[in-house]
C-alpha cells in the first residue's frame, strides 16, 4: 500500500525494494513537546500501545496515533487516520507495540542513519519508565502483601481480642458464682444467727424460770424454817 502510494508507476519489485530501503531510514519524525525531535525507523515506531503499557505517559507520547491518527487534524487534508494507519504499518511501523516488544526495541542494536546533531532514535533514557508496568507489579505486589499483613494482623488482633474477651466473660462467670454462694453462705450465716439467738433467749428464759424456781423453793425453805422454828419454840414455851 505505502509503495502504491509513493510509487504508483514503479514496477513492484522496485517498489519493495524500496520501500525496504525506505523502512530502515530514519524518516518518522516526532517533535515531542518538553524534548528534542526524535527520528524513528519503521520498525523503531508504533502505531499504539498495549492496555500492559497504559497510562505510562513516556511512551504514550511515542504513539503515531496520537500524531498522525488525529481526525480533526486530517480532515481538511481530506484523509482518514484509518489511512494513515494503513499506511505506516504498511511502512513496517508495529501496529501495537508491547512491554516485551519495547525492552527488546531498546535492547537491540541500532539501526538506520541519523541526520544533524539534534535528531536521534529512540534511546532507553527517551523513555526511562519502560520498566513501569514491572514497577507498578511490583508495588502492587507490595502493596498486596502489605494488606495480606494488616489482615493477618487484624485477625490476629481479632482473635486476641476474642480470647481476652471469653476469658473475661469466665472471670465474670466465675465472680458471679462466687457471689452467689457467698450471697448464699451469708443467708445461711443470717439464718445460723437467728437460730443460734432463737435458742439463746430460749436458754435465757430457761435460766430466768430456773432462777426463779430456786429462788421460790428458797423463800420457801425459809419459811418452812421460820415455821417450825416457831414451833419448837411455842413447845418449849408450854412445857415451861
Amino acid at each position: 500500500l505505502a509503495a502504491r502510494i509513493l510509487m504508483p508507476e514503479a514496477p513492484e519489485k522496485i517498489q519493495i525494494a524500496t520501500l525496504r530501503r525506505i523502512s530502515m531510514e530514519r524518516l518518522i519524525l516526532l517533535e515531542v513537546p518538553g524534548d528534542m525531535v526524535f527520528r524513528f525507523t519503521a520498525p523503531e515506531a508504533w502505531w499504539d500501545i498495549a492496555p500492559e503499557l497504559e497510562g505510562n505517559q513516556k511512551v504514550e507520547r511515542f504513539c503515531l496515533c496520537r500524531h498522525f491518527g488525529v481526525e480533526e487534524e486530517l480532515r481538511p487534508l481530506g484523509v482518514s487516520a484509518t489511512l494513515m494507519k494503513e499506511f505506516f504499518i504498511a511502512m513496517g511501523v508495529n501496529e501495537t507495540m508491547s512491554r516485551s516488544g519495547l525492552q527488546a526495541l531498546l535492547t537491540r542494536k541500532p539501526t538506520g542513519r541519523a541526520r544533524g546533531p539534534t535528531w536521534r532514535g529512540l534511546t532507553i533514557e527517551a523513555i526511562e519508565d519502560v520498566t513501569w508496568e514491572r514497577r507498578r507489579q511490583q508495588a502492587t505486589r507490595e502493596a498486596e502483601d502489605a494488606a495480606r499483613r494488616e489482615r493477618e494482623q487484624a485477625r490476629a488482633a481479632e482473635e486476641e481480642a476474642a480470647n481476652a474477651v471469653a476469658i473475661i466473660r469466665q472471670r465474670l462467670e466465675t465472680i458471679e458464682r462466687s457471689k452467689r454462694q457467698l450471697q448464699e453462705s451469708l443467708e445461711c450465716t443470717k439464718r445460723r444467727e437467728e437460730e443460734v439467738s432463737v435458742e439463746v433467749r430460749r436458754l435465757k428464759g430457761l435460766w430466768r424460770r430456773s432462777e426463779e424456781n430456786q429462788r421460790r423453793e428458797r423463800e420457801a425453805q425459809n419459811d418452812r424454817e421460820k415455821d417450825c422454828n416457831n414451833n419448837n419454840s411455842n413447845n418449849n414455851n408450854s412445857n415451861n
